[in-house]
């Protein structure tokens, strides 16, 4: 099955499955938002409604989310790597 994407189709999907398992163990207060404004793309404002939570807290928790996600990928990178 190589699809629209010609033989990476297999490793894009791999990749994806990787991302999402770990933005699932993310602490909830992290995974929400970044599946609020990364994810769905909603805006700030709509984020903050949804969350009842101040702008300062959706950008700290956003920076924070996107960090700790960035630095999990980054592992998992220079494990493959060094395989």
């Amino acid at each position: 099955m190589y699809g629209a994407y010609g033989r990476k189709a297999p490793a894009l999907l791999l990749g994806w499955m990787s991302t999402q398992l770990k933005l699932n163990r993310l602490p909830k207060k992290y995974r929400d938002v970044l599946f609020l404004v990364d994810i769905e793309e909603r805006p700030y404002k709509e984020s903050l409604e949804i969350l009842e939570i101040p702008c300062a807290t959706l950008k700290s928790r956003l920076f924070n989310a996107r960090q700790i996600l960035k630095e999990k990928l980054m592992a998992k990178s220079k494990a493959i790597t060094n395989i």
